[in-house]
């Protein structure tokens, strides 16, 4: 499966031999503003990273964690 953003800009080459079978679908992020996505992933890996070093059950994560679906949810 490759999955891409749709500002990226894609292509697709000719057959030559077999067939291409092929599906598509989009997917829509809660959160509009590309900016704010990415910015939201760079919050959620260090998230990722804490949970690693300090444990799920640490407060901070935890807060954190909660933090980050607060804003998803906005």
């Amino acid at each position: 499966m490759l999955l891409y953003p749709s500002t990226r800009i894609q292509h697709v080459t000719n057959v030559t031999r077999g067939e291409r079978i092929s599906s598509f679908f989009w997917v829509e992020s809660l959160v509009r503003k590309y900016e704010a996505r990415e910015t939201l992933f760079e919050f959620d890996q260090s998230i990722q990273h804490l949970t690693v070093e300090r444990g799920g059950d640490d407060s901070e994560v935890i807060c954190l964690t909660q933090i980050y679906h607060n804003l998803i949810r906005r």
